[in-house]
């Protein structure tokens, strides 16, 4: 793959499934359907506390709002019950056709690069444990830049520290939210359909595909040299 240089992918929702998280949920007594209304007030949550008070990790302000949902169900919100739910982000199972198409990218001579919310600590576990580590050069979490994605500065932060020039960076996310933010920073936006439809009043990216396999190829074919030569 001579084409770009540095690949990121996003984590949650992109390369890893979140559902099982719902079990968890439902074991401290909420519901399972509780999963889409606790990770939506996270990312208000902190997006919120970046803009007005300062960087907050995700795994503060998951533990917050958790607890906060856990009181509205009139629940018992233990500290307990919170951390055992939250444990279950280092647990997560990566989609069917992760491991092979990181491969693929891996030996066509890309620079992988892990783009995430999470902490550092928590990425590392969690790629760690699906096996797949090993395909990435680097990780770019939420505690190491000190915001929280889509903020335009953890992208430029991302291009700093792997001394690369926006043209030659693809960005890869299931959230359209996230791809703003990159698109911000002058990268290659590639949407990745797992379950979230495209929103009609968000830019559109630069690529979409409805699995990793057919974004790999559109990767190899859509590269800063590919567009060059059909210019």
């Amino acid at each position: 793959m001579k084409s770009f240089e540095v690949i990121g992918l996003d984590l949650l929702g992109t390369l890893f499934a979140i559902d099982s998280i719902r079990g968890r949920l439902e074991k401290a007594g909420l519901a399972g359907h509780d999963l889409e209304i606790w990770l939506g007030r996270v990312l208000r949550d902190g997006f919120a506390a970046e803009l007005a008070c300062g960087y907050r990790t995700f795994h503060q302000v998951a533990h917050g709002t958790l607890r906060a949902l856990m009181k509205e169900r009139g629940l018992r919100a233990s500290d307990a019950a919170a951390f055992e739910v939250l444990a279950g982000f280092s647990e997560l199972l990566p989609y069917p056709d992760v491991e092979d198409s990181l491969a693929a990218l891996s030996r066509a001579g890309a620079r992988l690069v892990a783009m995430t919310n999470l902490t550092a600590e928590s990425a590392e576990k969690l790629l760690n444990k699906a096996g797949v580590a090993g395909c990435f050069q680097r990780i770019v979490s939420g505690d190491v830049v000190q915001h929280w994605k889509p903020a335009r500065e953890f992208y430029e932060f991302t291009l700093k520290t792997c001394r690369v020039e926006p043209s030659k960076f693809a960005y890869v996310s299931a959230h359209a939210w996230d791809l703003q933010g990159a698109a911000q920073a002058g990268l290659t936006t590639a949407w990745l359909h797992r379950k979230e439809a495209f929103p009609g009043m968000t830019p559109e990216p630069s690529l979409r595909a409805n699995s990793l396999p057919d974004l790999v190829r559109s990767l190899a074919w859509k590269g800063p040299e590919s567009r060059s030569r059909a210019a």
